[in-house]
């Protein structure tokens, strides 16, 4: 069984591998138990994890009632940590009690995206900046309640980005993607469609782009296992604070 300090990162799709995550998590001294969706892993185990990465695939997300959603609406409930990439984000928005599309949004390229009011001070996605372009791979699209925060979204207005509570981040792309991760992506697509062009103007946008966006893609993920840590942090003083025995002043 995964230690419960450990971060649980659930894997959908095996095209859909951790990349950045697993070198920017090992250099903040963290350790990741990997799980496989497909896996009969309990429910109380993703639930009760220190913090929990929730990672994409091709398939889109329709299911409310799925047990990954249980487990999603369970952590909003409580405000635990969780990272949902891609589909992973399209199931949050499930669990926040949104809606998911298929064919509302058909994405293979590298989508400009841009900040709202609320991403200068958010602690993960302020590394946005003004905005740049990012990779991503999804077809549909997710329609959030009002309560959610929209961090960042595309020229369509659609979102790429939103918070549930302090600590639930749901993000359409993935960012811990690397140029190997996407050449890999590029050539599954460009099979499925018979469609050679693809590889070149994906590789085109690659050289332009792909730099500056795992620059950002492992702040996001250096902020966000820092929140975790601070979030573990307070807990950990919160339980000493009642273990510590009330003293009881002389007579």
């Amino acid at each position: 069984m995964p230690d419960p300090a450990d971060i649980l990162l659930v894997q959908l799709d095996t095209e859909a591998p951790p990349g950045l995550i697993e070198a920017v998590a090992e250099a903040s001294g963290r350790h990741l138990t990997m799980i496989d969706a497909r896996d009969e892993t309990p429910l109380d185990v993703l639930g009760s994890a220190a913090a929990l990465i929730v990672l994409g695939s091709a398939a889109v997300a329709l299911d409310p009632g799925s047990p990954l959603v249980a487990v999603l609406r369970e952590r909003v409930r409580q405000d635990q940590p969780v990272l949902a990439l891609d589909t992973g984000a399209a199931l949050l928005a499930l669990a926040c009690g949104g809606t998911v599309r298929a064919g509302g949004s058909h994405e293979f390229n590298y989508v400009d995206l841009t900040p709202t009011a609320l991403t200068e001070a958010d602690p993960v996605l302020r590394a946005l900046g003004s905005g740049l372009p990012f990779m991503e791979w999804h077809d549909d699209a997710v329609d959030l309640p009002d309560e959610v925060a929209i961090l960042a979204v595309c020229g369509r207005a659609r979102s790429q980005a939103f918070r549930v509570g302090h600590r639930v981040y749901g993000l359409r792309f993935h960012p811990g993607a690397t140029a190997e991760i996407i050449r890999r992506w590029t050539a599954i697509r460009s099979a499925a469609s018979n469609n050679p062009a693809i590889r070149v103007r994906i590789g085109a946008e690659t050289v332009r782009h792909q730099e500056r966006a795992e620059r950002f893609g492992r702040a996001v993920i250096e902020a966000w296992l820092a929140l975790c840590r601070m979030d573990e942090l307070a807990a950990n003083d919160l339980r000493g604070s009642r273990r510590r025995p009330t003293r009881t002043a002389p007579a």
